[in-house]
Formats: C-alpha cells, sequence, structure tokens
C-alpha cells in the first residue's frame, strides 16, 4: 500500500479541486438521469456525496439518480435512452455490443468487483457447495454464474433466485447466496450469525465495478455533459473517501433499509481493500477504466462461452471523456 504523505496528498487534492472548479458557471442546468444497479448502498457513495456537496450544480448539472433494484436489463434502458448514465459492469456491456446496442463504458469508480458468495462457517471451500442451494440474483445468472456453475460443477438447480433478503440465509444452514462483501456480511454478523465470505475476485472473476456507463449516441451528441458528469462524479468519491458522512446520510435517506452502521462497515471495506483507488491506493486513479482488465474479462466470457469470440469488445470501453489525469 502506498501511504500519501499530508504534503502529496495536499497536491492531489488542489489538482482536482482546480479541475474541477476551473469549469465556467453555466446559465441553465442541463437536467441527467442515472440508473443504479440495484438500490442504493455505500458502492454509490461517491455519487451521492457530489449530490449533497452540490458538486454537479457546480458543473451545471441536475442529476437525478433512480434506484435500479433487481433490473438486470440496464443497458437495454440505457441503450433506449430512459435514461443518460447507468451503473453497470463490464459484462454487461460486452453482451450489449454483442447485440448491437450502443452503449459504452466511459469511467469507472470501484476498480474491482465487490461480488462474493456467502457460506456458514461450515463451508470452507465453494467446493463444498455442491447441492446446497445458493440464492443468485437475475443479474448474477446472467453475469459470473455461468462461470461459477462450470468451476464448481455447480447443478442448475442449484441456483435459486435472491431477492435482496438474508432471511432465508439465517433461517437454513444449507444456503449460500451472493452478496456484496460491503453489505451482507455485516447484517449477517448483526443477527448473531457468523459467516464465511468468497469474494469472487480473488478466485478468478475479472472486472472492475460500478463502470459508469452512458449510450453512445448521447456521448457524441452531449461529450461536455458527460465529461462534467464523470468531473464531479470522480471529486464526489474522493470526498466520499475522505469523509463519508453527507454521502452515507444521503443514501440512508434513499434507502432507510441500509442503517448508518452498515453504510459506515462498508465504508471501511472500501476504503481497507482500495477499491475505490485500485490495488495502488493512488487518490489520482479513482474513475480510471482499465484496458487490461477490459481485455481479461472479455478472453475470460469467451473462454466460459459467455460470449463468442470476434465481437468488438473495446467498442464499448471509451476513456475520452476522463479527465486527462485519469485517462
Amino acid at each position: 500500500m502506498i501511504t500519501l504523505t499530508r504534503y502529496s496528498f495536499a497536491i492531489i487534492t488542489t489538482l482536482f479541486a482546480f479541475s474541477l472548479w476551473s469549469i465556467p458557471s453555466f446559465a441553465a442546468e442541463t437536467t441527467v438521469t442515472v440508473e443504479l444497479n440495484w438500490f442504493p448502498e455505500v458502492d454509490d457513495g461517491g455519487i451521492y456525496e457530489a449530490l449533497a456537496e452540490g458538486l454537479y450544480k457546480k458543473v451545471g448539472l441536475n442529476v437525478k439518480v433512480i434506484s435500479g433494484g433487481e433490473k438486470p436489463h440496464g443497458q437495454i434502458e440505457l441503450a433506449a435512452r430512459r435514461y443518460d448514465f447507468y451503473t453497470g459492469g463490464e459484462m454487461g456491456i460486452l453482451r450489449a455490443i454483442k447485440a448491437g446496442l450502443p452503449v459504452e463504458a466511459v469511467g469507472c469508480m470501484l476498480q474491482m468487483p465487490l461480488t462474493a458468495i456467502i457460506t456458514h462457517t461450515n463451508v470452507h471451500s465453494l467446493i463444498n457447495l455442491k447441492g446446497h442451494p445458493i440464492l443468485v440474483s437475475e443479474n448474477g445468472r446472467s453475469s459470473y454464474w455461468p462461470w461459477l456453475q462450470k468451476k464448481y460443477h455447480f447443478s442448475k438447480s442449484q441456483r435459486q433466485p435472491y431477492l435482496g433478503s438474508i432471511a432465508p440465509f439465517l433461517e437454513d444452514n444449507n444456503i449460500a447466496q451472493q452478496g456484496y462483501i460491503t453489505y451482507e456480511p455485516f447484517i449477517i454478523n448483526e443477527h448473531k450469525v457468523n459467516c464465511n465470505v468468497f469474494l469472487l475476485s480473488k478466485i478468478g472473476l475479472p472486472g472492475q465495478g460500478e463502470l459508469i456507463e452512458t449510450n453512445s449516441n448521447y456521448a457524441m451528441k452531449h461529450p461536455e455533459v458527460v465529461k462534467r458528469f464523470l468531473l464531479a462524479t470522480i471529486e464526489g468519491y474522493k470526498n466520499y473517501l475522505s469523509n463519508p458522512k453527507l454521502g452515507n446520510l444521503l443514501i440512508f435517506k434513499a434507502n432507510p433499509s441500509v442503517g448508518i452502521s452498515t453504510l459506515e462497515y462498508g465504508y471501511s471495506v472500501l476504503k481497507k481493500g482500495c477499491f475505490i483507488t485500485g490495488n495502488k491506493c493512488r487518490i489520482q486513479d479513482i474513475g480510471q477504466l482499465n484496458q487490461s482488465s477490459w481485455r481479461q474479462t472479455y478472453a475470460f466470457m469467451v473462454k466460459w462461452k459467455l460470449l463468442p469470440s470476434g465481437v468488438n469488445y473495446m467498442s464499448g470501453y471509451n476513456s475520452s471523456y476522463l479527465p486527462k489525469a485519469v485517462q
């Protein structure tokens, strides 16, 4: 882990602030909509921090955040221009490209995915889950589940729907479920139940998390809007990492089912694991798209027959709207 001195952190902070506040004021705000890939949680912290601090308004944007909930087809809605931005993942974009949808990733706010499989403590390896019910969302079914199923020889019948509740897990010691490392383990422990957590990125799942996606045609028509949205969002994540209080309060207001203590736990996991800044834990890398990760995800999907070879996978990758220091 790289340790930032007070002096170097001040320089980085000044550079980010200069890039954001050097944008001229706008006579009228442009309204943009952002759909989340789930309910508001800690991984959206930078977006809510930017809202709470008025960072979007300072760059002339009126940002409206829509809770996605259990919606596995965010790229389809994005392509249909129901929303201007979507917080998705690499696999979803690559499938959308194969389907001919005009969508692309323009930034990334989590450098590693948070998805995990959570088991009871009597399961010490995912190999031991054969025959156990595994609760997986619709989004997971069309992304990591085919790989996980083939890797560990799970049967199709083992996958059962995950609807966002840990109640089935608490009631049945045989059940495993998907979850975010920042959320479900804390909630489960609060119910006096211990669990084991298997972070999928540690066992071979590639990719970044919390991609900022948009409609390619929209981006071409409104490049300055995309740039301003990314600039303020990056600033929001930087500030959230420094002090999450305002962002967490706004997340709690949008999603009261997530308690403040849960958000504080999730924040500590994000910060300790360098999920926002990446493996090098550098503040200046926030927002960065990773070409290597993109290629790895494409190769992974082809290998596990989640995507045919020959797809123009780089057409969904566009870092040109990011600040120069992040590209």
